[in-house]
């Protein structure tokens, strides 16, 4: 028998190049390569029709840059500059844009703390009796008050000059965030005592008393204590920054020191709850029962 003839043959019809038969081996190829063609080209079209699919603002997160959003839960902060962190980015500018949009994610956000603080002191268990000696704290910037117009004017970069925030703060009309101005007046009605701590200078008090008052939040109460039941709410302090012995500090010490300086001063008092848009206005001595977190992407003091 010839045996050489029958392995050519056989070399011939695996590799398809005898009597153009196109051997299996050349046929799978082919079909292989149309089979990941058509793949390629599925993935393809889906990925177009992903992009080109109109986006609602903070769909899930999807249209936001998260790193922008640190001060919500996490980011990197720069050792340089720990008060206020990474800020000049255009994309950061125009996530805040989009957070801070009317009627989105920011609102909601502030809805879910905030209503978290009407069901808390709406529970008849946890209060069956209220005093004045039962103190509710507030931060001023952002928790009180809003600086959204100063912030987006200045492009959302909380590194301008000190200069140009002083004067934003003594025009004195920063708009009151209203579900704050809500909890607040609540508290008010029960009986609850209410306080301010914030981080301006003392400088900047009359301006600061002044805005509180025309957005609603009353004015200081009286040091007898008449007028803690009048219709219109009063505060018992408004804690401020003294030039001198706290400047440096963080706020975290400085409102701790603050806290426990009003405890002293009102005797008998306890802090039920503090509300504000940094962990360092909750955070540390002397602190309250209840702490609720308002949002606030834009910048983190620490």
């Amino acid at each position: 028998m010839n045996f050489e003839g029958v392995r050519q043959d056989f070399d011939y019809d695996r590799v398809g190049e005898k009597g153009g038969r196109g051997g299996p081996l050349k046929r799978r190829w082919m079909v292989a390569c149309a089979c990941v063609g058509a793949l390629a080209l599925a993935l393809f079209v889906l990925v177009v029709v992903a992009l080109a699919r109109p986006r609602r603002a903070c769909e899930a997160g999807e249209s936001l840059a998260f790193h922008c959003l640190y001060a919500l839960g996490g980011g990197v902060a720069h050792k340089d500059s720990l008060n206020f962190p990474q800020l000049q980015r255009e994309e950061c500018a125009s996530t805040f844009e989009r957070y801070f949009e009317e009627g989105g994610q920011y609102e909601r956000d502030l809805d879910i703390a905030l209503n978290a603080a009407q069901a808390y002191f709406g529970n008849a268990t946890l209060f069956p009796e209220v005093n004045s000696s039962m103190v509710a704290i507030f931060d001023v910037d952002e928790t009180c008050l809003s600086n959204l117009e100063d912030m987006r004017n200045e492009d959302w970069d909380r590194e301008y000059s000190k200069q140009k925030s002083r004067e934003w703060m003594l025009q004195a009309r920063a708009p009151a965030i209203p579900q704050t101005l809500a909890v607040y007046k609540m508290l008010w009605k029960k009986g609850f005592g209410l306080t301010f701590i914030t981080g301006r200078s003392e400088e900047l008090h009359n301006a600061t008393a002044v805005n509180l008052k025309k957005m609603g939040y009353g004015s200081a109460c009286s040091k007898d204590g008449k007028g803690m039941k009048g219709d219109e709410p009063c505060y018992m302090e408004l804690g401020m920054r003294n030039n001198s012995t706290d400047v440096g500090k963080k706020a975290t010490i400085y409102k701790s020191e603050k806290r426990e300086a009003f405890l002293e001063q009102h005797k008998g008092s306890q802090f039920v709850a503090a509300f504000g848009d940094q962990f360092s206005d909750l955070l540390g001595e002397f602190g309250a029962a209840a702490l609720f977190k308002l949002p606030n992407p834009v910048y983190y003091i620490v």
